[in-house]
């Protein structure tokens, strides 16, 4: 998922001031100089503001008038003489995280354990189908030739060997629509065609089959809709693979292929139950694989308050 591959990313940071990076309003050593000056009597200095005089050639009355808009108040806020500090408001009674119950935290919420069960159970019975009708089924896997289509209405079919497969990158994650959503997962995939490594965009179905019997492909099918897109290619798909030429020469431990599963513990300790059943109830419901699914989820839903 995006949300965990991107766990470790440090987001841009940009003052709306000064517009210099890695800080913001209330450190900006610039809005506290300008503040200085100005409480002195004097104009602020334009060179200060390094990028608007940069890239906007703004002139010494622009910045005077930049500050008194953009930065007075703030600075006043930030630089200036503190007041006398407010009553300390009373501290709420701290609750969980995850479920919103007040009886416990993240760390031993009930809840948090009924979902996980969920999740696993469900992306364990996806990526075993997954598994036994792409990596078996069609022998795709590093090693396989696949023949490309680039373009609408190509004349000739290259030709390009899969390079790799990250079995980490098959989750409940891939079902989930749309480009920018933080609990999506791309299958990370990519060939070799021409000496280049060629990457499939996010998003895109991978295998745009014409022969509609084969086994992987079923109607009404959520693996199906996910990844194939029959004889109609997706209109902005660059590249996708027409045909398994030949399998790949060496298939992979299905142990070992389900030991490779993204984990869900980071992701459930930044969202709330309700954030993730609302995301993933349909992919839940649709692969949990047990007869006890009724059960199980309406135990799930009593815990977080969710009817029934």
């Amino acid at each position: 998922m995006r949300l965990y591959d991107e766990r470790n990313k440090t987001p841009d940071m940009t003052c709306g001031y000064c517009h210099e990076s890695g800080h913001r309003r209330n450190h900006c050593p610039t809005l506290k100089a300008h503040y200085e000056q100005d409480q002195r009597g004097e104009p602020v200095d334009p060179s200060l503001l390094t990028q608007l005089t940069k890239y906007w050639g703004v002139q010494s009355s622009q910045v005077q008038n930049w500050y008194e808009r953009y930065g007075k108040a703030d600075a006043e806020r930030y630089f200036g003489e503190k007041t006398a500090k407010a009553k300390p408001k009373k501290r709420k009674k701290a609750k969980c995280g995850f479920c919103g119950k007040t009886s416990h935290n993240r760390r031993n919420c009930k809840a948090m354990k009924q979902f996980k069960y969920l999740y696993e159970q469900a992306n364990l019975a996806y990526r075993k189908e997954f598994y036994d009708r792409i990596i078996v089924g069609m022998g795709y896997g590093s090693g396989a030739l696949v023949s490309m289509r680039l373009y609408e209405g190509q004349d000739t079919s290259p030709i390009a060997l899969v390079s790799d497969l990250d079995p980490m990158s098959i989750g409940l994650g891939n079902l989930i629509g749309g480009y920018w959503s933080e609990y999506a997962t791309t299958l990370r995939t990519s060939v070799l065609w021409e000496g280049l490594k060629r990457k499939f965009p996010r998003h895109t179905r991978l295998f745009h089959f014409q022969d509609t019997q084969s086994p992987s492909l079923r109607e009404d099918d959520i693996i199906t809709e996910t990844f194939f897109a029959g004889s109609n290619p997706d209109y902005w798909s660059q590249g996708w693979i027409q045909s398994i030429v030949s399998p790949a020469p060496q298939t992979m431990s299905e142990d070992w292929f389900n030991g490779q599963s993204e984990p869900i513990d980071y992701v459930m300790k930044k969202r709330t139950a309700k954030e993730l059943w609302m995301t993933f109830r349909s992919q839940i419901t649709t692969f949990y694989p047990h007869s006890n699914k009724e059960r199980k989820i309406n135990a799930f839903k009593r815990s977080v308050g969710l009817p029934v």
